[in-house]
């Protein structure tokens, strides 16, 4: 009987192993933090398909088709810790009952939105819950992250070769750097590969890692975008308030050259990069100067508050889907003269949140960004416990959440899938990957009190009763009880 309960673990365990390498959800998301809006433009335009769409639909089917016991397993861990996901979620029911509130939604109206409906992908992180997941996925990302610097780099300095690709949908070349959301991610990228250098700074892979780090920022100077700037910003001032005690203890052959190098490059660099020519006025940049593109987000910004602020209506619930309002408010108009395109969105979540789902959904997600905040303080509070994956997610939310205060990425799918996702990652971390071990330990604890409830000798007298355990993923089990074994002697 022990043989063959081992052996049926065994198998079990083989078959996890096969079958859950991965995070859900990895695949969508390392697709989009390579290809960013290029890549999310394949598919179908004619009929409304595209990749990103599929990508999450799969996903979903994978999972129902092949892992319907274990998604069992994990409906009832997630049934016990659905309190991290309640700001989100009440977020997403707010977006909804806007939705129903208009009647049948048109095709303005479901693009509106989309952007909101892609916080359901938060949901795929709680489906997880064993640390090798999180080490492989952590993996996936590296790489996505790797694949995006080359061609980035590649794109900027051959532009020869992206003009030569072909359209997606008729809008965007394949390898056409999108400034505001690249910028973003070579924010994450560099760093997550800073502090990865931070730790083997001693070997050639924390040299290498530093290289990239370093590129990666000073790629974000060259694609002279105002939020890629401040995301980088945000991502360096979190590690090195996550990082600082061990940047102290770094010795002094090191940090010297270092810095000194740094200061070189920062000298020499900087005044060339394409940043410091659009905040210093220079004239390649005088059709898109920040100053330019700054006071038309800051006039189309006072349009729509004062349009907001005609209607009480307006102010508690918002206008909803579908509504034009910034055209409404001539916001729009603003825009004019700038890049800036076939403009629905203000440039600014936070106010696009407002204007869409007023009072009450600026509430809804403000209690979301103070959950997160407390994930992620808690997450870095662990010390040298800190594992690269928990960077990476906070990294990701807070590159993606800053550069959409002054954009529109998280209006896109290319940024918004990523954005939920790396949000139920880090809620779903604040809640510890130990948390299904506690339910199972629970279980367990409950099995071990008396099966026969009538008087009899004292517990430490009665037989043991064994217990068989059938496995249905890593950290959940079913527990039942079975008839003591006999020796056979």
């Amino acid at each position: 009987m022990p043989a063959a309960i081992d052996s049926a673990r065994r198998s079990s365990d083989a078959q996890d192993a096969a079958a859950l390498r991965l995070v859900p959800g990895t695949v969508v998301v390392a697709f989009l933090l390579t290809c960013g809006r290029w890549g999310s433009y394949f598919g179908l335009p004619s009929r409304a398909v595209y990749i990103t769409d599929v990508l999450l639909v799969g996903t979903v089917v994978w999972l129902l088709s092949q892992h319907r016991a274990w998604l069992r397993a994990r409906w009832a861990v997630l049934r016990s810790g659905w309190r991290p996901l309640l700001p989100l979620g009440a977020l997403l029911a707010w977006c909804l009952l806007r939705l129903a509130a208009g009647g049948l939604p048109d095709r303005s109206g479901l693009r509106d939105v989309a952007p909101y409906l892609y916080a359901c992908v938060a949901l795929f992180p709680f489906l997880a819950g064993r640390e090798v997941d999180w080490g492989r996925t952590s993996q996936v990302l590296r790489a996505a992250l790797l694949a995006h610097l080359g061609w980035v780099t590649v794109s900027k300095y051959v532009g020869a070769l992206t003009a030569s690709m072909p359209l997606l949908g008729g809008k965007v070349r394949i390898f056409e750097i999108r400034a505001d959301f690249d910028g973003a991610v070579l924010a994450i990228t560099a760093g997550v590969f800073l502090a990865r250098a931070l730790v083997a700074f001693r070997s050639w892979q924390g040299a290498l890692a530093a290289a990239c780090g370093v590129w990666s920022s000073l790629l974000v100077l060259q694609v002279a975008n105002r939020a890629a700037v401040l995301a980088l910003i945000v991502v360096l001032g979190i590690l090195f308030a996550d990082r600082r005690r061990s940047l102290l203890r770094l010795p002094r052959t090191v940090v010297l050259p270092s810095a000194a190098v740094l200061l070189v490059l920062a000298l020499v660099l900087v005044p060339r990069t394409a940043i410091y020519g659009r905040l210093s006025g220079d004239a390649e940049f005088s059709g898109n100067a920040a100053s330019g593109t700054t006071d038309a987000r800051v006039e189309a910004w006072t349009d729509v508050l004062r349009y907001m602020q005609s209607s009480p209506s307006r102010v508690v619930a918002g206008v909803g889907f579908g509504t034009d309002f910034l055209g409404a408010s001539g916001g729009d108009e603003r825009f004019e003269g700038t890049t800036f395109k076939d403009v629905r969105a203000p440039h600014n979540y936070v106010l696009n949140t407002y204007a869409r789902l007023g009072l009450v959904g600026v509430g809804l997600l403000a209690w979301t960004l103070a959950a997160l905040a407390a994930a992620a303080r808690q997450l870095l509070r662990r010390g040298r416990r800190v594992r690269d994956v928990d960077l990476l997610l906070v990294f990701t939310v807070g590159s993606l959440l800053v550069a959409s205060l002054v954009g529109v990425i998280l209006e896109s799918p290319f940024g918004a899938v990523p954005f939920f996702w790396a949000v139920g990652a880090l809620l779903v971390q604040r809640a510890g990957p130990e948390a299904p071990h506690k339910l199972t330990a629970k279980v367990v604890e409950e099995l071990r009190e008396p099966l026969d409830p009538r008087p009899g000798p004292p517990p430490e007298m009665r037989p043991a009763v064994p217990l068989v355990w059938t496995r249905l993923s890593p950290s959940t089990f079913v527990v039942t009880a079975g008839a003591p074994q006999r020796d056979n002697d």
